[in-house]
């Protein structure tokens, strides 16, 4: 398991949830893996918190990438300081978040989640509402199902509905497009930054906004770079 980052705030002392204890056990065994995972990849990785790479994407706009879970409760804190810093962004940055969904059953459950939200336009109302669920509220949300039957889904859309679109092309495209972006990258935990395809920036002996403070040079390293060329 991966050691607890510095950034880490102190959490409320009740007593957790089983869910959250399952949770916790879950990514911890997640993001070992990872670390694996990335331990046998050559030997050009991220160091520092930051990394070069060649294969920036083809764009107008500089894509910014937010690498995260809904299972992360770090991802969970990090969220509403991304949600206001990404309100500052200039016209020529393309913010995304990206569900990362490896390793096992409730991590994929939740990029599947993810994904269908945004392709059924559900993200506004139910994004905060389910990391609320999951770490404030301790619910069980391991499935998808679970998950359909929790959120705020519109007029249209039954619970039935959302598991298929959970399940269906576009959102297993979306989740391995994700998992190719966090392999390329070697991300061994979440939160993960990734500016342009070429910079990988992680929390690690940072605070949440030192982070972000490195992302707004690099976007600018970025923009200075594309006027140069």
């Amino acid at each position: 398991m991966t050691k607890k980052p510095a950034f880490a705030r102190q959490r409320s002392k009740n007593p957790p949830t089983r869910l959250l204890v399952i949770a916790g056990v879950i990514g911890g065994v997640v993001l070992a893996a990872l670390v694996l995972w990335y331990s046998s990849l050559p030997n050009n990785a991220a160091k520092n918190g930051v990394s070069g790479d060649n294969a920036a994407e083809s764009s107008d706009k500089i894509p910014v990438r937010e690498i995260f879970s809904y299972a992360c409760y770090h991802c969970r804190d990090f969220d509403p300081i991304v949600q206001k810093w990404k309100k500052t962004l200039p016209n020529d940055v393309d913010f995304q978040q990206v569900a990362f969904g490896g390793g096992n059953r409730l991590w994929i459950s939740l990029a599947r989640v993810y994904y269908a939200m945004q392709e059924l336009d559900l993200l506004d109302t139910n994004h905060q509402r389910l990391f609320e669920g999951l770490h404030d509220r301790g619910l069980n949300l391991i499935t998808v199902r679970a998950v359909a039957n929790f959120i705020t889904l519109d007029d249209s859309t039954s619970a039935e509905e959302f598991q298929a679109v959970a399940q269906g092309e576009k959102v297993a495209e979306a989740m391995e497009q994700a998992n190719r972006l966090a392999r390329r990258h070697k991300v061994s935990s979440v939160p993960t930054m990734v500016v342009a395809d070429r910079f990988v920036v992680t929390p690690e002996n940072k605070s949440f906004r030192e982070v972000l403070a490195r992302v707004d040079e690099l976007i600018e390293r970025e923009r200075i770079d594309r006027q140069q060329n």
